[in-house]
């Protein structure tokens, strides 16, 4: 169906008139965004894509909460098989989809999530609940509802994609002849720029450590020509701009809730405890195939999480199968899994979180352990100051 949808528009592109049109009537003031009596935060993106918004929401939320603010969280629920507007409570991924369960596993408890694509509206239903922040995850082409602070996410293969593996014409370029949701120049529209996924490009290990473009000398490098993303657009944006670090717990999600079990002592269980973990390193260990670890991803970019994988010590060589992202996975799919679990004597899987929450109510038909890396979501103290000076 996606498919389908894609050749349409790229024959008959009429939805760029539509964006046009509607980003007209905001920008000249013929339509005004609607305010609703508390401060709006969005947080999004311009492309398609995973850029770490649904994290960043998580990190934000909980930041302003430790200040001792009332958050909301309100977000569509992507991939979600029902309908309707609701507070997330005991729903299952089925009802609400699985950015919103990740949400409600991460959050502080204090913080309600509301499920609506009708921003206004949740928004109303969040401020009942006595929220006086409301922080929408990926809102930033939703223009109805006003907003206070507008942040948005940049990954690195937006700001420079020369460097990393597409074509740069991709990004530069609206759907669907490219990966950008509207013109770059849009971005004019923004408060506060976030760059994320930077530690993509260092071949340092990604668990508990952080990366710092000014103390790393290959991340400055990097970081130099990432910085150079106004050279190729005529739009210059003379806005805060930030580096969003991005690392992992050593701990891992596993289908068993009674077990507790590390990244390096998973990666040893299979390769013996002689095996020395140097990530990155194309000459070490690493480099050969284990056979009993499968990867699982429906992520938008999977490319992402197998280097995220290569880079907290897995080897370049584990078993990997992919979906389209927020996919639902179906019996079929399952049983494709199984077969490939048993015809390659695979004895543990490993996703992102977000497919953890879908996968592991299949766990008795999987039959091995289901094991999710798990970010550990904060803010960088100068991301910090720019939001509570912006506010």
């Amino acid at each position: 169906m996606r498919s389908v949808v894609s050749v349409v528009l790229f024959l008959f592109p009429i939805h760029l008139l539509f964006i046009k049109i509607k980003n007209y009537l905001y920008d000249k003031n013929i339509l005004s965004p609607t305010r609703v009596g508390a401060t709006v935060i969005s947080v999004g993106n311009i492309s398609l894509g995973g850029t770490g918004k649904t994290p960043f929401t998580i990190a934000l939320s909980n930041f302003l909460v430790q200040r001792g603010k009332s958050v909301g969280v309100l977000t569509r629920g992507y991939g979600r098989k029902g309908r309707g507007d609701f507070l997330l409570k005991k729903h299952s991924v089925e009802e609400a989809g699985d950015e919103a369960i990740v949400l409600r596993n991460n959050l502080s408890k204090s913080v309600p999530i509301y499920i609506s694509k009708n921003k206004v509206l949740g928004a109303k239903k969040l401020i009942d609940l006595g929220c006086d922040i409301i922080v929408l995850d990926d809102a930033f082409q939703h223009r109805r509802i006003h907003r206070d602070l507008d942040i948005v996410l940049l990954s690195a293969r937006e700001l420079a994609p020369s460097i990393a593996f597409y074509k740069p014409e991709w990004h530069r370029s609206t759907f669907p002849y490219g990966l950008l949701r509207e013109p770059f120049h849009n971005l004019n529209r923004a408060d506060l720029f976030i760059g994320t996924k930077l530690e993509q490009y260092s071949y340092r290990g990604m668990a508990e450590t952080a990366y710092d473009p000014d103390t790393d000398p290959q991340m400055r490098t990097v970081a130099k020509v990432l910085d150079s993303y106004y050279e190729w657009q005529e739009g210059r944006f003379e806005l805060p701009f930030f580096w969003h670090d991005m690392r992992f717990k050593q701990t891992l999600l596993s289908s068993d809730k009674n077990e507790k079990i590390t990244i390096k002592e998973l990666i040893r269980n299979h390769l013996g405890p002689e095996y020395f973990i140097v990530p990155g390193d194309k000459k070490s260990p690493a480099d050969r195939d284990v056979v009993g670890i499968m990867s699982i991803c429906a992520i938008g970019e999977p490319e992402q999480f197998e280097s995220s994988l290569v880079q907290l010590g897995f080897p370049f060589g584990v078993n990997r199968k992919t979906f389209p992202d927020h996919h639902s996975f179906t019996k079929k799919d399952i049983s494709d899994i199984v077969d490939m679990i048993k015809k390659r004597d695979i004895q543990s899987i490993i996703c992102t979180e977000k497919d953890w929450v879908k996968l592991v109510r299949f766990k008795k038909e999987i039959g091995v352990p289901i094991y999710a890396v798990r970010l550990d979501h904060y803010l960088k103290k100068d991301i910090q100051d720019a939001v509570l000076c912006l506010l």
